[in-house]
């Protein structure tokens, strides 16, 4: 039989398409920080030499969101427009899965967890757009909606479309029966399916997918080497709950993820009020599979710190809360705009969430192409950067992909246009690999060929690598003239248009200019490497208590060059001098300083 699923006000569900709308703003507006960076990166570029999907691991349901590009390459779109098409393909396909389950199964009640999964949990891994898990997710919903309202489960081509969606789910992600047993164990309790023999099947077939997974997959993959719950669980019995991540899950719950517990909080006391037909079962399964589900991330990944990875792995929390919120709680409303109001506000809250985060994302971009830009005085068209030069308090984010998302980033503009930035841990093994200079060097690999390049999408010109990182002289006499000879060096903040808050720490863009026809090297790897630090005056003229940082050059200056400068506001509010300075570590300040009056508020 059909179960109705269905909202008293379509305007409910309608709160579900505003919050994809405006998902799909974001994509459109951030597409360069979700696909010319990392993953989707090499992805893009996978696509441009091989035309045809990359599927890792058996992960099928990638396909749904790289047919696209992919499609778009085939037809000749222009680089940028496949770039914002991609980034478009990943909420579409989720705003997909709303409106077939919404529309064609007419479960609004399924449909409306789909936008609140991907926005709850969701900040960082909005711009980390790449992994399967959430895809795979999106099929789980997508089969739920469809087996929720039937019960029991008629022997039809109907359940036998909705049963081929469970390998596809299962496929996607090792951790994805996980979130298939809770919506199965909670949909058993809310249905009484005690008697529906076929509900029992899937579990089985969802079990057997589980397994022939793990056989067809090598244990030396990737995944292979990450998933170690059962060598884990004996290591640390029986201090699960004293280890790290416990209490790290608690403070992203503090600070990140705030509207998962308070609608936790909601449910339980919907449950204890209201008493529903058997709702303490349903309740211990939820509180069961929350607090089993996070042990299971944080045994399997007990010293892992990456926020964005970790994000990824907690995504099926938000399924403790989605499912019964829209299952239970908001159908119970007497008055439909309360629900209304509530939806509005919890996609309000996590969508500025999600805008907020993209900031060390914007930045790593707007770097990229700011040194590709500046990379355009050179005659080569091939660059090697130490990363050790880059962003050494980590306001940026972290890419190990810079070879494929700076030839996307450039070549974006033009074929012609075609560079490559690849910023390394070790520049000399790069510099004396000998890559010939009608190649273009990849993180894993040999060194690829210009003519596998697709002609119309990438043209660079034969060009040696070139490295911007060169070191200033060792010896003191010699450094001593190398830094006179560039005493006229122009430093200037580009704005600075907020005070400094005493003791946190603030980007401000500077903008070094050197003298005609010399150069500030950047290198680091000698004695007396330069570098910026800074110190605060009172109205004393002398210096007054301040954390003080260092920061490299980034990169090689010989014209004008703009950079980020990590600055600690002083220990006390006031009113000061701030005076940047480039100094020779380990020797003394160059005669190159600027001093400005600044403002330190608590």
């Amino acid at each position: 039989m059909f179960l109705p699923k269905r909202y008293a006000s379509a305007q409910i569900t309608w709160t579900g398409i505003f919050c994809f709308l405006v998902l799909l703003l974001f994509a459109s507006h951030f597409y360069l920080e979700r696909i010319a960076y990392l993953d989707l990166a090499m992805h893009v570029f996978d696509f441009l030499i091989n035309d045809k999907l990359f599927i890792q691991n058996k992960r099928f349901v990638a396909a749904a969101t790289q047919i696209w590009p992919l499609l778009g390459f085939r037809t000749g779109l222009p680089l940028d427009a496949v770039l914002r098409l991609y980034s478009l393909a990943f909420v579409g396909y989720y705003f997909a899965v709303f409106l077939i389950s919404a529309y064609l199964f007419r479960n609004e009640h399924v449909a409306l967890a789909v936008p609140l999964l991907f926005t709850l949990l969701i900040s960082n891994t909005f711009y980390w757009a790449q992994s399967e898990f959430p895809q795979a997710l999106a099929a789980l919903l997508l089969y739920y909606a469809g087996v929720s309202k039937l019960a029991p489960l008629p022997y039809n081509w109907r359940t036998l479309l909705l049963l081929l969606l469970i390998p596809v789910g299962i496929y996607g992600h090792p951790l994805l029966l996980l979130p298939f047993t809770f919506l199965w164990g909670y949909d058993y309790l809310l249905n009484r399916r005690f008697t529906d023999w076929l509900y029992y099947l899937t579990l089985l077939i969802a079990v057997f997918c589980y397994w022939l997974r793990n056989h067809d997959i090598a244990a030396t993959s990737y995944e292979g080497q990450r998933m170690n719950l059962w060598e884990n669980l004996v290591q640390f019995y029986p201090n699960y709950f004293t280890l790290a991540g416990n209490t790290e899950l608690l403070q992203l719950c503090q600070t990140r993820y705030y509207m998962f517990p308070v609608l936790l909080i909601v449910i339980t006391s919907y449950y204890a009020w209201r008493r529903p037909a058997g709702w303490g079962a349903r309740l211990a399964w939820i509180w069961a599979f929350t607090i089993g589900y996070a042990e299971v991330v944080v045994i399997t990944h007990p010293e892992h710190t990456d926020i964005t990875y970790l994000e990824n792995l907690y995504l099926p929390l938000g399924l403790c809360v989605a499912i019964p919120l829209t299952m239970e709680v908001l159908p119970s409303f007497r008055w439909p705009r309360l629900a209304v109001g509530l939806l509005l506000v919890v996609f309000g809250l996590r969508l500025i969430a999600i805008w907020q985060a993209h900031v060390p994302y914007s930045r790593y971009t707007h770097w990229l192409d700011s040194t590709l830009a500046y990379t355009r005085q050179f005659p080569e068209q091939k660059f090697i950067i130490d990363q050790a030069n880059l962003d050494p308090q980590h306001q940026r984010i972290v890419s190990w992909a810079s070879p494929y998302e700076s030839l996307l980033l450039s070549a974006r503009h033009s074929p012609d246009s075609t560079r490559q930035l690849f910023v390394t841990n070790d520049v000399p093994a790069l510099v004396g690999s000998a890559i010939p200079q009608d190649a273009v060097a990849t993180p894993w690999g040999p060194p690829l060929s210009y003519r596998a390049l697709p002609w119309q999408y990438m043209r660079p010109q034969p060009s040696s690598y070139r490295t911007l990182n060169t070191p200033p002289p060792a010896d003191t006499a010699a450094l001593a003239t190398y830094m006179q000879e560039r005493r006229d060096t122009q430093l200037k903040f580009v704005a600075i248009s907020a005070p400094l808050r005493a003791n946190k720490l603030r980007l401000l863009t500077l903008r070094i200019t050197p003298p005609a026809a010399k150069v500030l090297h950047s290198g680091l790897h000698t004695p007396y490497p330069t570098v910026f630090t800074y110190r605060y005056f009172s109205s004393e003229n002398w210096p007054q208590a301040a954390e003080v940082l260092t920061t490299p050059l980034e990169i090689d200056v010989e014209k004008e060059w703009t950079q980020d400068v990590p600055i600690i506001g002083p220990h006390e509010p006031g009113n000061y001098v701030l005076e940047v300075v480039l100094t020779s570590q380990n020797y003394h300040d160059w005669p190159v300083k600027l001093r400005i009056p600044i403002e330190a508020k608590p």
